[in-house]
Parts: C-alpha cells; structure tokens; sequence
C-alpha cells in the first residue's frame, strides 16, 4: 500500500484507486502461489512448465477480459473499464509482484536448502546418487566420443563404480584370494 502512497499514474493526475490496489495484490498473490507451486515440484515435466506459467499468463487475460465487461451484476462500477491499462503502465505493478514474491518465497528456499543439505530424506539421497550417474554417463560418453573406445571406457565406467560406492567388476568368474587354492586342493 505504501508503494502506491499519494502516486499519480495519469497525465491529467489523477490517483491510483482501490481497484489498482486490488489488481495489484491479486497479481502478488497469483505471483506467490505458482511459485510456491514450482517450489513443491520435485519432477518437473511438460505440463508443470505450462500450469505454472499458463496461470500467469490467464490471470493478466482475465483482468483484461474482466475490464471489457460492460456494467452488470457481475461489474457494478464503470470505472473498472480502462483500470488494467492503467496500471499496467506504472513501473510499480511489475516491480511489486516480483519484490512480494521473492520476499515471501525466502524462508521457504532457506527451509528447503537446509533441510535438503543438512537432514536429507531418503529420496533426496536417491536423487543425487542418480544425479551422479548421470554426470558420470555424460562424462564416460562425452570422453569416449560414443565410438566404445574399448579400454579407456572400461577405466572410466570402474571409476564411476568406485565412486557410486558400487563393487568394482574385476572380470574374473571365480576370482580367489592368495592361498584359498591350496587349501581347496588340501580338501580333496
């Protein structure tokens, strides 16, 4: 409200009303919830990109559409029809959703951050062991230049097993310990 304090957007001077205020505060909100939305979103796909960005881009349609309404039940004053367009105009409204939305969204992201970083869950585990193979996939198939260079993708696969924490193969069926063939044979 103090952003909008005793401000003129018109150049005959007139001031920003209640319903620039309320276009304003529905867009700070509308801006807040689809990003707590993609906040949530562990996996993301098609249809999250279009939900969360199709909402935005709805809500200014709506205004727009809303403001073209002639004067009925649903629109009791007049005055609403040139509002958007109004404000539009005003650096403020974009600014102000964007301030809003980080502000709101920062103890979240730190939440998030601390809670994924310090008391991981099991499938947050999970998906940074898949995050290591993957790297590790790209970088075996980035050096090997997708030709299979036989003994180089061989070193590089049992250095990503070493990492991974995965048995190395050492490509012995039966490979044994020093010793263990004596004592097999002492047993026959």
């Amino acid at each position: 409200l103090g952003v909008f304090w005793n401000q003129t957007w018109d150049v005959r001077g007139r001031v920003l009303d209640i319903h620039t205020l309320g276009i304003t505060i529905l867009t700070c909100v509308i801006y807040t919830v689809t990003a707590r939305a993609a906040l949530l979103t562990d996996t993301w796909t098609v249809w999250n990109f279009l939900g969360i960005f199709l909402s935005i881009l709805f809500w200014y349609l709506f205004v727009i559409i809303y403001s073209y309404l002639p004067p009925n039940f649903l629109v009791k004053n007049p005055l609403w029809l040139r509002v958007p367009f109004n404000v539009f105009r005003t650096i403020e409204f974009w600014i102000l959703p964007v301030l809003t939305m980080c502000a709101c969204m920062l103890p979240d992201v730190c939440l998030k951050f601390i809670k994924r970083n310090y008391f991981p869950q099991d499938y947050h585990i999970v998906q940074e062991v898949g995050k290591k193979e993957r790297r590790a996939e790209r970088l075996l198939n980035s050096s090997a230049g997708g030709r299979g260079e036989g003994v180089k993708e061989s070193r590089l696969r049992r250095l990503m097993n070493r990492s991974l924490g995965r048995p190395v193969n050492t490509g012995f069926a039966f490979s044994q310990a020093e010793g263990s063939q004596d004592l097999m044979i002492s047993l026959d």
